[in-house]
């Protein structure tokens, strides 16, 4: 298996996705940051969702301990598109930040989930604090690039 394959070619085979570890960066709380991709019918562009509340941003909001990331990330949707979600697919988690540092004042997280929504962006209609900002190609084509499967950490449901 494992061992025979290691000691006849003497190296470890390539992982399947980029190795995720955590960012070193300090929260103090629970945070979702969704990064939502769609692209755009007339141009074929890709486009990514950008919060307006307070200087543009990529959307972030609080996760309730009490209850899972999909619940959260389900009502966040909502609070951006109201209530026609449109489809969309969750890949999985792109990035993950946290420092404990100082103790007992970092306490928190902040995980990067990647989105795509299968509808073109002319179809779709967001609450009015968020817009669609276009990305240059070479960005563009890198989070394509992150869709396929195995580039992200799957988030799986257990009931």
């Amino acid at each position: 298996g494992k061992l025979h394959y290691l000691s006849a070619t003497g190296s470890r085979p390539e992982p399947w996705h980029p190795a995720v570890l955590p960012a070193l960066r300090p929260h103090k709380r629970l945070l979702l940051r969704a990064v939502i991709l769609i692209r755009k019918k007339s141009n074929n562009r890709v486009h990514v969702l950008v919060s307006e509340k307070v200087g543009a941003h990529l959307p972030v909001c609080d996760i309730n301990p009490a209850r899972s990331i999909h619940s959260t990330l389900k009502k966040y949707l909502t609070e951006i598109f109201g209530a026609e979600i449109p489809q969309h697919k969750l890949h999985g988690i792109l990035s993950w930040e946290h420092s404990g540092r100082p103790a007992n004042s970092n306490d928190g997280s902040c995980v990067t989930l990647l989105i795509s929504v299968k509808v073109p962006l002319e179809s779709v209609c967001l609450i009015d604090k968020y817009t669609w900002m276009e990305v240059e190609r070479g960005l563009g084509d890198h989070l394509i690039a992150r869709l396929a499967k195995n580039m992200t950490v799957p988030l799986v449901v257990i009931r």
